[in-house]
């Protein structure tokens, strides 16, 4: 036995000086530790902070300026908003009606600015009567070149109007033009031309000018407009043209006709 034991002293004084006992190991359930890392909920991000110039009172010129931009806007997007190509003449099942009617004639002065702007950005779907609901607008506005302009162009327009939408009887025959819906509209122009008849034919050169802005307006403007009464009947489109021709020739003949004798040389 002695011998035993001095061989295992002798093992273990020949061991690495750095050996360990192995640590004293806990058993049990709760003791383990099991090697999976924790998934991390995503870190909230606060709700950004309402920025200052929110909870800034903007002036009164800032308003104004916004506005003005606002409106801007909105001539933009009446411009685009039509922008494939219109014929110069269409046909009676393709008329629609004007859609600001209401606005222009509403007590409200930002709804008849918003339908005076739509007008004069597609002029080729008012129709005579509305052109003179124009007029009167320009008129309360001291705008009279603007408004003798859409009071004579209401006035050419109807007559072509009469000529194309004829009232016939049963014979085929045209009825007497007096019967025709559209001259409501002329009676009406008499009405509100009271204001400009004096004001445009005061001055010859004044009154010239008109009739060359309107040729131009009437040469640039499509005739796509649906009337307030219904077609009676139509000629066939393809002579509008020639119609159309007479009737300007008439109407600017009767207007120099007029100046001239108002104003001889």
């Amino acid at each position: 036995m002695k011998l035993y034991a001095l061989f295992l002293l002798l093992c273990v004084l020949a061991s690495p000086i750095s050996a360990q006992f192995p640590e004293k190991r806990e058993m049990g359930m709760k003791h383990m530790k099991i090697g999976v890392t924790p998934v991390q909920s995503p870190a909230k991000t606060a709700d950004p902070a309402p920025s200052p110039a929110q909870n800034i009172e903007l002036s009164e010129e800032e308003k104004q300026l916004k506005k003005e931009k606002r409106s801007s806007l909105i001539k933009a997007l009446i411009k685009d908003k039509m922008t494939d190509p219109i014929p110069y003449f269409t046909k009676e099942e393709d008329l629609k009606e004007w859609p600001y009617l209401k606005s222009l004639l509403s007590s409200d002065p930002a709804r008849q600015k918003m339908a005076i702007e739509y007008l004069e950005a597609h002029p080729e779907q008012v129709s005579p009567m509305v052109l003179l609901l124009a007029t009167e607008y320009f008129l309360t506005q001291n705008k009279k070149e603007k408004a003798a302009l859409y009071l004579y162009a209401s006035q050419l327009r109807v007559r072509f109007d009469m000529e194309r939408w004829p009232i016939v009887n049963e014979s085929g025959i045209s009825a007497r033009k007096k019967t025709h819906p559209a001259t409501e509209t002329l009676l009406l122009s008499t009405t509100i031309a009271q204001g400009i008849y004096g004001w445009s034919l005061a001055q010859k050169p004044r009154f010239l000018k008109i009739m060359e802005t309107l040729k131009e307006w009437d040469k640039a403007t499509p005739y796509a407009y649906r009337p307030f009464y219904e077609i009676p009947s139509s000629t066939e489109i393809e002579t509008w043209t020639e119609t159309l021709g007479q009737t300007r020739t008439d109407f600017f003949e009767k207007q120099i006709e007029m100046i001239s004798a108002i104003h001889p040389e």
